[in-house]
């Protein structure tokens, strides 16, 4: 009856008793075989043609990405206006309803430009091998 479940819970080893190790065993050589056994990895370079085709790819999803969301506020937006129309609104309500409106102008309007500037930057910084082509 050496388990643990024979003994009353006050006597039982915490779970950091449990886990630690024993005495006997060498940290240092652990480490040195287990490190002398492991492969070593290998640093793979992207070609920058890579990179750049990347960097497209990732303005271009950004771009179709902030229009599908931009379509899907607007109708929501409109949707919103057209369900409470009927209501009355304050006038603090009104004016929060179109400072929220221009903010969202604003945003839209500062994100088309940084994908501007990203889209001119990508252009050029075209690799050599591309220059070229289009």
């Amino acid at each position: 009856m050496g388990s643990y479940l024979s003994l009353p819970k006050r006597q039982q080893p915490s779970h950091r008793e449990k886990r630690q190790r024993s005495p006997e065993v060498d940290d240092n050589n652990d480490i040195t075989t287990t490190a002398s056994n492991t492969p070593k990895r290998q640093c793979v370079e992207k070609s920058p043609l890579l990179n750049y085709e990347d960097l497209c790819a990732n303005v271009g999803h950004a771009a179709r990405t902030m229009n599908k969301y931009l379509k899907r506020k607007s109708k929501e937006y409109y949707w919103l206006r057209a369900r409470t129309d009927h209501l009355v609104q304050t006038d603090e309500e009104h004016e929060a309803i179109l400072k929220k409106e221009k903010e969202l102008n604003e945003l839209v309007h500062k994100m088309r430009e940084v994908l501007e500037v990203l889209t001119d930057l990508l252009e050029e910084n075209k690799p050599s091998t591309l220059r070229g082509l289009g």
